[in-house]
């Protein structure tokens, strides 16, 4: 496979190239400032414009190998079940359309993340620069709160839900 693709990436790559300078909004943006630092091209470089594009980097490759590595697990989750249990059994059924709804909702959320590029004017603008604010973010996010509870769901324990354990009688 690999002999095909960089093959096409090296054709397509001056077409890409070419197609992005023309319509660039901002052409020393942060990826300029980036470029200039692999460069060591250091007078020119706003740090600045770095830290966010690397962040925006981080962001993106941090939550996609999530995002690919849920589509399995959704997949299995409504490839699996039983079709006569399925037929027979209401809540079994409605859990099977949870379960689709959820897949596509995954599926359409990775196509969508994956390609947020500058070219399509869906890239990620800023990340959130202030420590507080990520750790606000993440406290919730479900691998920390699967590896927090030791691979557990949290949502199983009487009155609480969710990973955060805000109190509810609804559990």
């Amino acid at each position: 496979m690999a002999g095909f693709v960089v093959p096409v990436l090296l054709l397509l790559s001056p077409i890409y190239l070419a197609y992005t300078t023309r319509r660039i909004v901002e052409p020393k943006d942060e990826l300029w400032h980036f470029g200039k630092l692999v460069c060591l091209d250091l007078d020119t470089v706003d740090f600045g414009k770095v830290k966010s594009h690397a962040l925006s980097w981080t962001i993106k490759g941090f939550f996609l190998a999530y995002m690919v590595m849920a589509l399995p697990t959704a997949g299995t989750a409504i490839f699996t079940y039983d079709q006569f249990d399925i037929l027979t059994n209401p809540v079994h059924f409605l859990l099977l359309l949870i379960g689709l709804a959820m897949y596509a909702d995954v599926c359409f959320g990775t196509v969508g993340y994956a390609l947020t590029f500058r070219t399509l004017d869906s890239h990620i603008r800023s990340p959130h620069p202030l420590l507080l604010g990520w750790l606000a973010a993440l406290s919730c996010y479900t691998p920390f709160v699967l590896m927090r509870s030791g691979g557990r769901s949290t949502t199983a324990k009487a009155g609480s839900c969710g990973g955060c354990g805000w109190k509810t009688n609804r559990c």
